[in-house]
């Protein structure tokens, strides 16, 4: 009799462990996931290329590019604890190695929800894996267009404004112009994130008469001299702007015109090869920028 309550016991207490590790677990991972109330957008340091990883006052992770290398795998490993293995949304802005090469490494370790890019191909060979992988991937599967919008249901909201859909037969002729460009809302912070559209994208954006306002920018094109017109730069009129480029890098970027700008403008200004990876918290009133 004796040892039958001793082995209930021993059982009741392993059970007990079990939901002990099992709430400790599922509270460490809310307060990795950032549930605190405050948004976070992080400008990644992954050399020449671009990534931004967004986590939600609720603890989604939405992934926008990942890249030229997997160096966003060691960037996403110091901000996501080590056992976090799912990303909500993926979204690719443009088919060019810069931003798509280091998404192969993302699915090859996380479970992603659902993928998002553009209908719009480039003939490259990191463009057609990258149409291998993410089909094989499981995820659901979304074509971005003007208009559409994400709501994360914790206050956030992600806003598509450019590109439109085209037919399966469009041919490129700048990729760099098939950006994504997106709108990310938090209470009455608008962070505006330009993919690598150029001139001619801005300028038809503001033929829309598209409210693109915002407190932040992600400097389109690593800061090249063919984006971020001063005309535009005025109508967006913000307090910061990102600029996302690799050190020393063989294109000059950015660009001191652009540099020019933005000081003229009184905009100030953070880089990813000067600054390393520049983290935003933000409760949806006041924001925080740290390097």
């Amino acid at each position: 009799m004796e040892s039958i309550l001793r082995d209930q016991k021993i059982r009741t207490g392993h059970i007990a462990i079990f939901l002990c590790l099992s709430v400790f677990v599922i509270a460490t991972t809310a307060i990795a996931r950032g549930q605190d109330g405050l948004l976070k957008v992080y400008f990644l340091d992954v050399g020449q290329g671009d990534a931004e990883l967004i986590v939600t006052p609720s603890g989604q992770q939405i992934l926008i590019d990942g890249g030229p290398t997997n160096q966003v795998m060691d960037e996403l490993g110091i901000i996501m604890p080590f056992y976090d293995s799912t990303i909500d949304i993926v979204l690719a802005t443009h088919k060019h190695s810069d931003h798509i090469t280091g998404l192969m490494s993302v699915l090859d370790k996380y479970s992603v929800s659902k993928i998002v890019d553009t209908n719009r191909g480039h003939d490259t060979s990191e463009a057609k894996e990258w149409q291998i992988r993410k089909e094989l991937e499981g995820s659901e599967l979304m074509v971005a267009k003007t208009g559409d919008e994400f709501d994360f249901g914790d206050g956030v909201k992600i806003k598509i404004l450019y590109p439109d859909t085209v037919s399966v037969d469009y041919k490129t002729k700048n990729p760099n112009n098939d950006s994504i460009v997106a709108m990310l809302e938090y209470g009455s912070l608008r962070i505006l994130l330009m993919g690598d559209v150029e001139l001619p994208v801005e300028k038809e954006i503001l033929s829309k008469k598209i409210n693109i306002d915002a407190d932040i920018i992600k400097i389109g094109h690593h800061g090249s001299k063919t984006s971020s017109g001063i005309g535009f730069l005025n109508v967006v009129s913000p307090i910061v702007g990102i600029i996302e480029v690799g050190a020393k890098n063989s294109y000059g970027l950015p660009s001191d015109v652009v540099l020019s700008r933005l000081e003229t403008l009184a905009i100030k200004y953070y880089r990813t090869d000067v600054d390393g990876t520049v983290k935003l918290s933000s409760n949806g009133k006041y924001f925080k920028i740290t390097k």
